[in-house]
């Protein structure tokens, strides 16, 4: 994870793409469209996310 602008983002390993966590929304490209943003929790200490 990353700040960019004072927002938490992830940037894709593969391309270099930012995205905030928010939103999903495209920082930095080269991708082109924001990304699907997931529900998510923790349970005793698991990620679930539930897919739309």
């Amino acid at each position: 994870m990353v700040q960019v602008d004072g927002q938490p983002c992830v940037v894709c390993p593969w391309h270099g793409s930012t995205f905030q966590l928010k939103d999903g929304e495209v920082v930095h490209g080269p991708a082109g469209t924001d990304q699907q943003v997931l529900p998510v929790r923790v349970i005793d200490g698991v990620l679930e996310a539930r897919l739309p």
